[in-house]
């Protein structure tokens, strides 16, 4: 092909397109990146194509409004994702002015777990979705919308009133909308929008604009103003910033040289790339967060894979190992309520430090313990102890990332304790060819000192690079929003009662069952501790699948997690009873069906603590009912676990025909929750997607 046609050909794609990147055109034409820049600078007239860092973009002269309903759906995703990022610039007791348009609506719904939060806007939408955030207690403060003429198309006030209003007024912070920009600065299509998105960058210590990356390089009809003002400019990454405006702003930064620093202004304003940006920020906080998790199920789970090995030892009797289990269990649902209040008091990066590096050191000091009391107590401790992360992490992962990344993280945690658990099985196995259990103690014990330190680290690194933005601070905004009123209500409410026993029996099962299954294997199917360690190792990934496999058969009942419980109980139980009627003379078929019985109770737990608490939402309160959820699921596990010792006096058939019980008692409540009433508190539906 010819340069000349080569030339036109970039042309056409680039006017068809609306944009093109330099690696994309190379890769194309099969040439050297520098050739796609030579060609660049000779077809970027200006006119039809600008060239941009990075690329090319399609000039277009001139911008008109799209109707209201067009621009609510139009680049939705990243409009959240631009919301969701500007938040990160909000503190307590802040003094805010939030455009109109769908930008600002988006940032709008972003907001949480701010306190005493002054709003300022002319747009009625934006109003109206703060108003029903704050009666939901997501965040405490007021709204303040301005008076003035209406415009019925854009659902904004305006005009003189509106003005004269905003100069008596200050405010800390302006977050902007506009049409389109330029190198010249940014417009709007409406003169009085344009006027009043002027009057809040004057009237603001700092200034942020909220935009697409496809609004630069665009022209509108009335200049708002330039970037001397600008803070920040929050975007996205689809498409490079124009060269033309990176020059616009650095002449503002040569301009803005003198007197008003005391404002804020003058300093350059720095284009944040919001996709990227809160890409990585979730990469480090759910990387931090997964190992944390993961480390801590390690130091939950190496005593119950070790026990074969702590029996065969006789060190302690298998009554008083018994007890430590049940002791550990109890600690840890009591520390969910406990360390779940003070973790709203007490900055993450302390309490999962403690969590993890004390533990480890009991778990270190165990092969120590002389007498069957000073175990105990040592269990008791660290599982108290150990209680200390779900509540932080959870908050972290909550505070500072979309509510869409934080569901992901979240179930991600889940996998994280599998993978712990996976750990601490590994570990029971090198115990096992090692001859000795002290080993796998310090070395569990060590891990999860380590990957505190590291912890220490990673937030300190997240901190520097504002990843993470509310976290170390108070904001248990239910108690200031109707939480009493909403705690009232559920402990009057049968479908969350009823849920609460559901939750209980899945614990009996999930957490109980899963501390004896070594035991079971090693008793019962009389099976060797190294075939014990390698059968209870592939528990974890068998877990794992009951999760995603509870997910995916959610969508085959039409997203209902009640009839999935009852499915998933009454799968259980028929797993029990194939446990039960299973000969001596098949250990592998009894072994399927026990992990596949435990497989479908960490798919009910799942049902649980990642969909029926999502109802939630709107009370403020999901972190609270989620720790007294837990609180229950473990006071009943710690409950069986000690029963389950007494009981395999009588044998094992026994334990396996109460396990057998519990599960159809679970699916008969499941049932009953199924068939009450709905009692969902559902999240108010704001004015934009």
């Amino acid at each position: 092909m010819l340069s000349d046609e080569r030339r036109q050909e970039m042309a056409d794609w680039i006017c068809r397109e609306g944009k093109a990147d330099i690696a994309e055109l190379a890769a194309h034409f099969r040439v050297s990146g520098e050739t796609v820049r030579r060609d660049l600078a000779q077809i970027a007239d200006g006119m039809r194509i600008r060239k941009v860092h990075g690329g090319a973009i399609a000039v277009r002269q001139s911008v008109r409004d799209e109707s209201y309903a067009e621009r609510r759906t139009h680049n939705m995703l990243l409009k959240q994702k631009i919301g969701a990022y500007a938040v990160r610039f909000l503190e307590d007791n802040d003094v805010i002015a939030i455009d109109s348009g769908t930008n600002a609506e988006s940032f709008a719904q972003a907001i949480y777990r701010i306190r005493n939060l002054k709003i300022i806007t002319g747009s009625i939408p934006v109003a109206l979705i703060l108003a029903r955030k704050i009666a939901a207690g997501d965040f405490t403060g007021s709204v303040i919308l301005l008076s003035g003429t209406v415009n019925p198309e854009t659902q904004t006030v305006s005009g003189v009133l509106t003005l004269s209003q905003m100069q008596s007024l200050r405010v800390d912070k302006a977050f902007l909308a506009v049409t389109a920009v330029d190198e010249s600065g940014m417009m709007t299509w409406q003169e009085q929008e344009a006027m009043l998105t002027g009057a809040f960058l004057q009237r603001a210590d700092r200034s942020y604009l909220l935009a697409e990356s496809e609004k630069f390089g665009r022209q509108s009809f009335f200049r708002v103003a330039g970037f001397r003002e600008l803070s920040d400019i929050v975007t996205d990454s689809r498409s490079p910033i124009p060269e033309e405006i990176r020059g616009g702003r650095r002449a503002a930064r040569g301009a803005g040289s003198g007197g008003r620093s005391g404002r804020g202004r003058g300093c350059m304003p720095v284009a944040v790339n919001a996709a990227g940006q809160a890409r990585r920020a979730a990469l480090w906080i759910g990387g931090s967060c997964f190992a944390a998790y993961a480390a801590c199920y390690i130091g939950r789970n190496v005593f119950s894979a070790l026990l074969p090995q702590l029996l065969q030892e006789q060190t302690f009797a298998q009554e008083e190992l018994g007890r430590m289990g049940s002791v550990f269990l109890l600690a840890y649902g009591v520390g969910q309520l406990v360390n779940g209040v003070l973790g709203n008091r007490v900055h993450p990066r302390y309490m999962v430090f403690f969590g993890l590096f004390l533990p480890g050191v009991l778990l270190a000091l165990f092969p120590f313990c002389g007498s069957a009391l000073a175990g105990t107590l040592l269990w008791a401790v660290c599982g108290f102890l150990s209680s200390m992360l779900w509540g932080p992490l959870s908050r972290m992962v909550g505070e500072n990332t979309s509510p869409s990344t934080a569901r992901l993280l979240l179930t991600l945690l889940t996998v994280a304790s599998m993978l712990g658990t996976l750990l601490a099985y590994l570990l029971a196995a090198f115990a096992s060819l090692c001859g000795a259990t002290r080993p796998a103690f310090w070395m569990g014990g060590g891990c999860m000192a380590a990957v505190a330190l590291l912890w220490l680290l990673a937030c300190r690194r997240m901190e520097s690079g504002a990843a993470l933005s509310g976290s170390g601070k108070g904001s248990l905004l239910s108690a200031a929003g109707g939480g009493r009123q909403t705690i009232r209500a559920l402990l009057h409410n049968r479908v969350f009662l009823c849920v609460v026993v559901v939750t209980m029996l899945n614990g009996v099962i999930r957490n109980a069952v899963s501390f004896w299954i070594p035991t079971f294997l090693s008793q019962h199917l009389e099976l060797r501790p190294e075939w014990v360690s390698v059968a209870s190792s592939s528990l974890p990934f068998v877990n794992i699948g009951g999760t995603f496999l509870s997910l995916w058969g959610l969508r085959l009942v039409r997203q209902n997690e009640k009839t999935m419980c009852v499915l998933l109980f009454v799968f259980a139980a028929v797993c029990f009873g194939a446990v039960w009627l299973c000969p001596a003379g098949l250990p592998l078929l009894s072994i399927a069906a026990l992990f596949a019985a435990s497989a479908a109770m960490t798919g009910v737990c799942n049902m649980i603590f990642s969909v029926y608490i999502l109802d939630f939402r709107s009370t403020g309160m999901i972190s609270g009912i989620t720790g007294f959820l837990d609180f229950s699921s473990y006071l009943s596990a710690s409950a069986a676990s000690l029963l389950f010792s007494d009981m395999m006096a009588q044998g094992w058939d026994a334990v396996i025909l109460f396990w057998i019980a519990t599960t159809v008692l679970g699916a008969l409540v499941s049932l009953l929750v199924r068939l009450l009433p709905s009692s969902r508190t559902e999240q108010p539906d704001g004015g934009k997607d």
